[in-house]
């Protein structure tokens, strides 16, 4: 064979291989799972990356619903139990009953990967302290089922308790930061209680100490890794639980401040967005307990972008019906169940006086009418 016929085979060869290994490639590029890959990413990316401008989460549980029908065979375990708490964390302030139940499914089904079932209980905490639009949503949809319900009655019907319960058994799953600073908090609301004797307070107070110790030995190990929110909720609920239990005054701001930096940190999420409206009324509350008068321009300072936010027209979709709802519980908590010792109606009273135009917006704040329209106009209770 000739030096020329020798290559001319050559090139052929080395056509045919070409072509053989871009076919390769072209197929398993674009063989369903890989297609199911590739939108699983981009879902979970564009969620965690929501700004408060883009936060249309009627679309993006669309989405998520119509990826988990098309492609769930093709995901494992650890993804599926992703995009189902993420496809419930959209779902969570238009339609709280089905986002709640997916995070159940998540959290006690065993063939989930520990850190997914985590996730779940701590969203269904997150949506417990968010959401006041239904009395009766805890005890007839949270704390229901054989597992779930046997929580509240373990508890003996106290939801706080059984709220316990739930974080100790994500804490139970994997030592977590959020869990041990909510156990934290919860038994500093016991030792703000007036009824609380002596020797259950000290047992309260050993227990807050121990729960922070080890929520602050986790915080130095995910600082680095955990998003902005998740810090933030951290430095947030240590503050609360310092506060409740008569801690140093000037180590909960120092707490209060580094929240309100982290919730700050851009680029600024949604989730941010969110949670730094509940912390900052925690913090305002909390000036105008330790300072009064004093305290009241910077207490007002923190609350004007929420006047200006509730006093602007918007449409019902854009509305905050979780946020309204929170400050309808805390003005009515006299009369109702309510959990938060460090925001109520002698809050809102305090707030009402170091701010009177705020004052009158949370008096005469009314859910059914400020929720008509919005998706979660259903399930107001």
């Amino acid at each position: 064979m000739s030096s020329i016929n020798a290559r001319k085979l050559l090139y052929v060869v080395i056509a045919m291989a070409i072509v053989f290994v871009l076919g390769g490639f072209a197929w398993y590029y674009t063989r369903p799972e890989q297609r199911a890959e590739r939108k699983y990413e981009h879902i979970k990316k564009d969620f965690f990356a929501t700004t408060p401008e883009k936060a249309n989460f009627i679309e993006k549980s669309a989405v998520m619903t119509d990826f988990l029908n098309q492609n769930a065979s093709f995901l494992d375990p650890a993804e599926e139990a992703e995009m189902k708490t993420l496809l419930a964390d959209s779902l969570s302030e238009i339609n709280r009953p089905r986002a709640t139940e997916l995070l159940k499914e998540v959290a006690r089904d065993s063939r989930y990967p520990t850190d997914m079932r985590v996730r779940a209980l701590t969203y269904l905490a997150d949506h417990y302290e968010l959401d006041f639009t239904d009395t009766e949503f805890t005890t007839n949809t949270l704390f229901a089922g054989d597992d779930f319900g046997s929580m509240l009655v373990d508890a003996g019907g106290n939801v706080e308790l059984a709220m316990r319960k739930l974080n100790e058994w994500s804490n139970n799953l994997r030592p977590n930061l959020t869990a041990n600073y909510r156990l934290a908090l919860s038994y500093a609301h016991d030792v703000y209680a007036t009824s609380t004797p002596g020797g259950e307070k000290r047992n309260a107070l050993q227990k807050i100490n121990a729960y922070l110790a080890e929520g602050d030995k986790i915080f130095e190990e995910v600082k680095s890794t955990h998003a902005p929110v998740r810090l933030a909720i951290g430095y947030g609920l240590k503050a609360r639980a310092l506060h409740l239990s008569g801690g140093n005054p000037s180590e909960v701001e120092r707490l209060f401040r580094l929240a309100l930096k982290e919730y700050d940190r851009p680029p600024i999420t949604i989730f941010q967005t969110v949670h730094r409206s509940y912390d900052t009324f925690y913090y305002a509350a909390f000036l105008l307990r330790a300072g009064g008068a004093v305290n009241a321009p910077r207490a007002v300072k923190l609350l004007q972008p929420f006047y200006a936010y509730l006093s602007a027209p918007r449409p019902p979709e854009k509305r905050n019906i979780r946020f309204v709802s929170f400050l309808a519980a805390a003005r009515d908590s006299v009369l109702d169940d309510y959990p938060a010792a460090d925001f109520m109606r002698k809050d809102v009273e305090s707030i009402s006086n170091a701010y009177p135009e705020f004052g009158k917006l949370i008096k005469d704040l009314n859910l059914r009418e400020y929720s008509k329209g919005h998706p979660a106009e259903a399930f107001i209770k």
